[in-house]
């Protein structure tokens, strides 16, 4: 059970009906997860990411701080590229340098980091793989690397050269994105621990085909320095997936894989015993691991369809409460902030004709015409709508009454 920390008022003395922790890394029974197929990822206690059986939970970690995180909840997706963990074997192309296997402690916490060093002379440096690319969709591509003597590499996507082309450079040292490339917006660089940095770029080709390529360089848009034929960068964990946004890693050997859609949920008694249908108030805290412009949702209840719901959710700046009825026009209260660098507390209170929905502390939004619709399960990570929160829940409260609204804003801060 959590106990709140705030200034007691009558309701507030009352302690919530029902309280999931997902920090303390293990599942309440009332709670179920689906996930087919043992293909998904998740960053252990201890930093470092390993493979989740079907139907099991993933609770995540910071891979720096080894801070839980909560359970971790994504949409389906698929890793396009083969072979994602051995850059040296086919269909990886390496030119004009060496790709030395299994040189370093890798991510997953075992020695298959693969080593790239460039030659001393030659161009096009880099090692690289088809990537069949569909025209006019968004693709992110990721890697993780780390510096061994060299400090820059160009991570790269395209059809055709020049315009067509899409690199950016990244500073494997100290976690800089460079100045220069023609999709430096849509790049970004994190650290994952033990000098290891997860890159991605974001890239939407005008037509079929394409490539994905990595090569080692001398800084921010330099190729130009002498190369020594020893020093490089660790490479592992290359990844193609279609969406604005990287998501946990999915490992391949020689097809794709995809990593399908967690489920999590509580149905029958294990939701109706402690949910009121009359009235009643969430509070739940989650983050979400992007910042593309979508509306993710962390919590719902819902009747099985998108005719009826309640459903908790951010953008990528704001919190959103999001009421459905009877497959009327969804009703929409967005207050507060909702970054994508710390979880966020969304807090919604319903009762008919008063409804109120905070988040980040601010003075709730609240509507007074709707019903509350008649629901019979909650999705937890994930709205019955098709929207994931694709990041960790950490925690979730319900109170069967329906909280003033000084009380909406005090449990979102």
């Amino acid at each position: 059970m959590i106990t709140p920390a705030y200034s007691p008022t009558a309701t507030e003395r009352v302690l919530p009906r029902m309280a999931l922790d997902f920090t303390t890394g293990t599942l309440d029974p009332r709670v179920t997860v689906t996930r087919a197929l043992n293909t998904a990822t998740r960053v252990n206690s201890s930093g470092y990411i390993e493979g989740v059986n079907a139907n099991l939970p993933r609770f995540d970690y910071n891979p720096s701080t080894l801070a839980p995180l909560g359970l971790l909840i994504e949409e389906s997706r698929t890793n396009q590229i083969k072979q994602s963990q051995a850059l040296g074997t086919s269909p990886w192309t390496v030119s004009a340098a060496t790709i030395s296997a299994d040189q370093a402690i890798s991510p997953d916490g075992t020695q298959n980091a693969d080593l790239l060093y460039p030659a001393s002379t030659g161009t096009s440096r880099e090692v690289y793989q088809a990537a069949g690319y569909t025209g006019g969709v968004a693709y992110t591509l990721s890697i993780y690397a780390k510096a061994a003597g060299m400090s820059w590499i160009t991570f790269g996507a395209g059809v055709g050269s020049g315009a067509a082309a899409r690199l950016a450079f990244f500073n494997v040292s100290t976690g800089v994105v460079g100045t220069t490339g023609a999709s430096i917006s849509n790049a970004s660089i994190t650290s994952v621990g033990n000098g290891w940095y997860r890159i991605s770029l974001r890239y939407t080709p005008a037509g079929a085909g394409g490539f994905i390529e990595i090569s080692p360089v001398d800084g921010d848009n330099n190729y130009t320095g002498t190369k020594t034929g020893t020093n490089g960068v660790y490479l592992w964990g290359a990844q193609i997936e279609v969406g604005a946004f990287a998501t946990s890693y999915i490992p391949t050997t020689t097809t794709s894989l995809t990593r399908n859609a967690d489920v999590v949920s509580m149905t029958g008694t294990n939701f109706s015993d402690w949910y009121n249908a009359s009235e009643g108030a969430f509070v739940v805290e989650a983050l979400r691991y992007d910042n593309a412009a979508r509306t993710a949702a962390a919590f719902d209840v819902d009747d099985g369809t998108a005719a009826n719901y309640i459903q908790l959710s951010s953008t990528a700046t704001s919190g959103r409460g999001i009421i459905r009825v009877s497959s009327g026009t969804a009703i929409n209260l967005s207050a507060g902030s909702a970054a994508v660098t710390t979880p966020a507390k969304l807090t919604m209170a319903y009762k008919n004709a008063s409804f109120a929905f905070s988040s980040g502390g601010a003075a709730p939004a609240t509507n007074a015409a709707s019903a509350v619709p008649t629901v019979s399960q909650a999705l937890i990570g994930s709205g019955i709508n098709g929207s994931y929160l694709n990041g960790a829940v950490s925690k979730v409260m319900y109170w069967p009454q329906r909280l003033i609204n000084a009380e909406v804003q005090s449990f979102s801060k």
